[in-house]
């Protein structure tokens, strides 16, 4: 046998080996979920194997701004525990039950195998009450001349007047939905948190005209503040049309 013969042998081998023993993975629901005060609520992790002992699994807790948290499952026994994990409908999902949601108990929940064979994946967002007031406000903007520097453009949005920092934000880029990078807040001295989050876009996307919009979740079920941003079409080059310089809509 030829070395050429060989070596396509094995990494055929090696193809088979990884389509028919996919590594094991996870995913958690629903991204976002609302509550008010006093709610029971349920987040999902659905496994591709089956879910066997519930007590071979860790949640996790992570508040903006501070490291994830193992949440003390094992030692609560009965009614009165808050927090309690169990199988779900299928025999791939796993279910973090949490009782008598406090505004404390907003942040993000993951779950992970203890043997560490599905690590921690995007975890389920949960904001308990309302941090909406009549300050809030939510901005959008363009570093000055950064348009034309080079191949993306950060764009920025703030959210302030806000009474936690303990919301959701996301992009939304002509259609397609993004969770950029965002700091965990800064306390004004109302006492309320000033929040940045931006995102990366590529000129072509800018110049093709779209527009960009921020989609803040304030924590009540359907509420939701949301600016825009918007780019014209570039002209053809030749026509001797200037750019247009982009516009906040309202």
């Amino acid at each position: 046998m030829s070395k050429e013969s060989l070596s396509l042998m094995l990494i055929f081998q090696m193809l088979r080996v990884y389509v028919t023993e996919p590594e094991p993975s996870l995913s958690q629901g629903p991204i976002i979920m609302t509550a008010e005060v006093g709610d029971t609520v349920e987040l999902t992790c659905q496994y591709t194997y089956e879910v066997g002992l519930v007590s071979r699994y860790f949640w996790y807790k992570q508040r903006v701004g501070e490291a994830p948290k193992t949440i003390d499952i094992q030692s609560c026994q009965g009614a009165d525990c808050q927090c309690i994990s169990k199988n779900g409908n299928s025999k791939n999902a796993l279910i973090l039950e949490i009782r008598n949601v406090q505004v404390n108990d907003s942040g993000s929940y993951y779950c992970a195998d203890k043997a560490g064979s599905a690590g921690l994946q995007n975890g389920s967002t949960l904001l308990v009450g309302d941090s909406f007031t009549y300050k809030t406000a939510v901005l959008v903007f363009v570093p000055p001349g950064e348009l034309h520097l080079g191949e993306t453009a950060p764009l920025v949005c703030l959210v302030s007047g806000v009474s936690s920092n303990q919301v959701a934000i996301f992009w939304n880029i002509s259609y397609l939905v993004t969770e950029g990078p965002r700091d965990p807040g800064t306390m004004e001295a109302d006492g309320t948190y000033s929040i940045r989050s931006h995102v990366m876009v590529s000129r072509e996307t800018l110049r093709s005209g779209c527009v960009c919009t921020c989609i803040v979740q304030l924590g009540y079920p359907g509420k939701y503040l949301t600016k825009s941003v918007s780019f014209p079409k570039a002209a053809e080059p030749g026509t001797g049309e200037r750019d247009k310089r982009f516009h906040i809509e309202k």
